[in-house]
C-alpha cells in the first residue's frame, strides 16, 4: 500500500503528467483494490507508465542499444501543412504587393538596404527578386538602363485602383479582379536615392523621408557623404599597394575627422536620437554603412567608431530599437563578423595572384583575427534568446514562424550546403557528411519551432530492417549534431532571416546538437 501511495504521488507531480494525462491517471481510485493480484498489476501498470514518461523527456540521447527509442520528426509535407495552419494572414502579408523590389542575393549592397529599410518604414506591401550579382539574368540587364540593384517597379495600376476604391468607401480590389486586367502598368525606378523619392511622391499617405528642401536635411547627406567618400578611401585601400605608410596615416586622419564630424551633426539636437527631430531619408541613407563599420572595423582596422562618440552611440541604440530596421533589414554582429574574411579577401590587390593567394601578411592578420572572433562568437548560440534582452518577445515568437519557413521552403539547399564538400565560403567551417543526417536534424529542429511533437517510435534491432518502419534508423547523431552547428554557423543576416528569427533559430540548432551529443 505504501508503494502504491508513493507512486501515485510519483505520477501526479511528474512534470509531464498534466491536463489530460493528471485526470486520467492521477484520480483512478487504486487504493479501493483489494485484491492483491490486482494491486501489483496496476503498480506494473503505474510503474510501466512513469518510465516512458521518464525515457521520453530523454528521446534525443544518442543510445545506439537494441532497443532504443528514438524521435521521428515530420516529414516535409507534414511540417508544412502545420506551418499553413500557423500563419495567420494578417493585413501586410494578405495585400497585393504594390512593388517589386530587386535586389541583390548576399544582402551586402548597401543602396539596396536603402530601399528595403524604406518599405519596411512605410510599410508598403512588396515581392522581391534577388539578382545574382555575378550572374545577372539577361531579362534584367535588358530592363535596367544601368544593369544595377538596386530596382524597383511599382504597380502603378494596383496602386491607382486602391487608392480610387478607398477614396469612393468601397472594398479595394482583390488579385482576381486585377488580374483580369491586362497588360498590367508598371512603373521602372532605378537608383536609390531616385526610388526614395519616387516612394514619397507615389505613397504620398506613408511616412515621408526625403527633404531635399531643408537646409538641415542637405547638410547632414553632404556630412555623410564627405565620411562614406574616406572611409572607402582608407578602408578599402589595399588595392592600392603604391601607398607609403604615411599617406595611409593621413587617410585614417581624414577618416576619423570626418567620423567626428557626424557625431557633431548628430549632436545638434537632443530632441531625438536620429539625423533630424524623427527618422529620415538620411538615416536610411546611412544606416547600411555604418552597420557594417560598426562590426567590422575593430577587426579590420582595430577602430571602433562609436568610441568617445557618444551621439552615434544613441543613434545606433535607437535603430536597434526601431522594428522596421531591427526585425528583417538590419545585420547582426556574428554575420558581419563572419563575412569580415571575405570582404578582406575581395578588396585586396593581389588576392588570386601568381596561383597563391597573394596576400599581404597584414590582410592575412586581419583575416585569421575575424575568422576566429566569428568562431569564439558562436558560444552566444547557446544563449536564450528570451534571456538575452536583444529582441522583444514580440519578435522572437514571429521570428520562430520565419525560422520554420525558411527551414521548410529551403530546406533542399540547406542540406546541400551544410554537407558540402567543396565550399567556396568559409572553409573554416566544419561540414557533415551525409545529407540523410543533415535532412533528419533540420526537419528536427523546424518541428521544434512550430511546437510540432514528433511522434516517438520504440524500435529493436529486428524492427530496424523493417522497411516499412518509420524510425531512425542508420543514423549518425554526431553527424546530425554537426549539421546542426554547420546551419547555425552558415546563418547569415540579414541575407536568410532577420535578426529575431536567426537568434531563435540558431538557438534552436546548438540546443539540439548538444541534445543530440552531450
Amino acid at each position: 500500500s505504501q508503494l502504491l501511495s508513493q507512486t501515485t504521488i510519483c505520477l501526479s507531480q511528474h512534470p509531464k503528467a498534466t491536463g489530460r494525462r493528471q485526470q486520467n491517471y492521477t484520480h483512478t481510485p487504486i487504493r479501493k483494490m483489494t485484491s492483491t493480484k490486482y494491486k501489483y498489476f496496476a503498480i506494473a501498470i503505474l510503474l510501466l507508465f512513469q518510465a516512458s514518461l521518464k525515457v521520453k523527456a530523454f528521446s534525443f540521447a544518442p543510445t545506439k542499444s537494441t532497443a532504443v527509442l528514438q524521435v521521428a520528426p515530420p516529414s516535409w509535407e507534414e511540417l508544412s501543412t502545420h506551418l499553413d495552419q500557423l500563419q495567420n494572414v494578417n493585413e501586410e502579408d494578405g495585400a497585393l504587393p504594390l512593388i517589386t523590389l530587386f535586389r541583390d542575393t548576399n544582402g551586402w549592397c548597401p543602396f539596396c538596404e536603402r530601399v528595403w529599410f524604406a518599405l519596411k518604414i512605410k510599410n508598403i506591401p512588396y515581392e522581391e527578386n534577388l539578382i545574382n550579382l555575378f550572374d545577372k539574368p539577361k531579362w534584367f540587364t535588358d530592363m535596367v538602363p544601368t544593369a544595377l540593384v538596386p530596382a524597383i517597379l511599382i504597380h502603378t495600376d494596383t496602386v491607382k485602383d486602391q487608392a480610387e476604391a478607398e477614396s469612393e468607401g468601397r472594398d479595394k480590389p482583390d488579385e482576381v479582379e486585377n488580374k483580369k486586367k491586362a497588360p498590367p502598368q508598371r512603373t521602372l525606378i532605378w537608383e536609390s536615392l531616385d526610388i526614395l523619392k519616387a516612394l514619397d511622391e507615389h505613397f504620398p499617405d506613408t511616412p515621408k523621408l526625403v527633404y531635399e528642401d531643408d537646409e538641415n536635411y542637405m547638410k547632414g547627406r553632404e556630412v555623410m557623404n564627405a565620411l562614406t567618400s574616406a572611409g572607402f578611401k582608407y578602408l578599402y585601400n589595399m588595392k592600392n599597394d603604391t601607398l607609403t605608410m604615411e599617406e595611409k596615416e593621413q587617410q585614417k586622419s581624414e577618416f576619423e575627422q570626418c567620423l567626428d564630424d557626424l557625431e557633431t551633426f548628430i549632436g545638434r539636437t537632443t530632441k531625438s536620437p536620429f539625423f533630424l527631430n524623427t527618422i529620415t531619408g538620411l538615416d536610411v541613407e546611412a544606416i547600411p554603412t555604418l552597420e557594417r563599420w560598426r562590426y567590422q572595423l575593430p577587426l579590420t582596422k582595430n577602430i571602433d567608431i562609436m568610441e568617445g562618440r557618444p551621439n552615434l552611440t544613441r543613434w545606433f541604440e535607437a535603430m536597434d530599437d526601431y522594428q522596421p530596421y531591427t526585425e528583417r533589414v538590419g545585420g547582426d554582429e556574428y554575420s558581419w563578423t563572419a563575412v569580415a574574411s571575405t570582404f578582406l579577401k575581395l578588396f585586396s590587390s593581389n588576392a588570386g595572384k601568381d596561383g597563391g593567394d597573394g596576400l599581404p601578411d597584414e590582410t592575412k592578420e586581419a583575416i585569421a583575427k575575424a575568422e576566429e572572433a566569428a568562431k569564439l562568437m558562436t558560444s552566444t548560440f547557446s544563449v536564450n534568446p528570451h534571456d538575452a534582452g536583444v529582441y522583444t518577445k514580440e519578435l522572437l515568437d514571429k521570428g520562430r514562424i520565419e525560422a520554420a519557413a525558411k527551414l521548410i521552403s529551403n530546406h533542399n539547399a540547406i542540406v546541400k550546403d551544410c554537407t558540402n564538400t567543396d565550399p567556396k565560403s568559409q572553409q573554416d567551417i566544419e561540414r557533415a557528411d551525409d545529407p540523410k543526417n543533415a535532412d533528419w536534424v533540420i526537419r528536427l529542429v523546424a518541428a521544434k519551432l512550430l511546437n510540432v511533437e514528433s511522434p516517438d517510435t520504440s524500435t529493436t534491432a529486428s524492427a530496424a530492417d523493417d522497411d516499412d518502419n518509420d524510425a531512425n534508423t542508420d543514423l549518425d547523431f554526431t553527424d546530425a549534431a554537426k549539421a546542426a552547428k554547420t546551419v547555425a554557423s552558415r546563418l547569415c543576416v540579414p541575407r536568410d532571416l532577420g535578426g529575431p528569427a536567426a537568434s531563435v533559430l540558431r538557438y534552436e540548432l546548438v540546443k539540439t546538437a548538444s541534445e543530440l551529443v552531450p
